[in-house]
């Protein structure tokens, strides 16, 4: 398990957006704890919940998870990684729609994360 989050953490800090079918990965950038990357991936979710829909947000010890985003099939996970001492925030987004919609939730997921911190 150990060396899968480092994996994961490494492809966090240099990996670009990627896109795969209906995967949608994208690094969001270096947070000053787990707790802060916790707090901050967290609100964004409820965020999209109330505006628009999502059935499920839960915070786990290491991840946001969101289920049914967009009254969809999509479902989104935050993670906040510990690496090389550093945390970093990694979201992973699902869609069993294919890829044509694929970017559109993670792209208002991720900008309204960077315009909020």
């Amino acid at each position: 398990m150990r060396k899968l989050l480092a994996g994961l953490a490494a492809i966090a800090a240099f990996a670009p957006s990627a896109i795969a079918d209906s995967w949608v990965s994208r690094d969001l950038g270096w947070m000053p704890s787990r707790s802060v990357c916790l707090d901050r991936s967290e609100s964004i979710l409820r965020e999209y919940q109330r505006q628009y829909s999502a059935e499920e947000v839960s915070r786990g010890n290491i991840a946001v998870y969101a289920y049914g985003i967009g009254s969809s099939e999509r479902n989104v996970v935050i993670y906040c990684l510990n690496y090389g001492g550093s945390t970093y925030g990694y979201m992973v987004s699902h869609d069993t729609r294919g890829a044509q919609t694929n970017k559109i939730i993670p792209d208002w997921l991720e900008n309204r994360y960077d315009s909020r911190y």
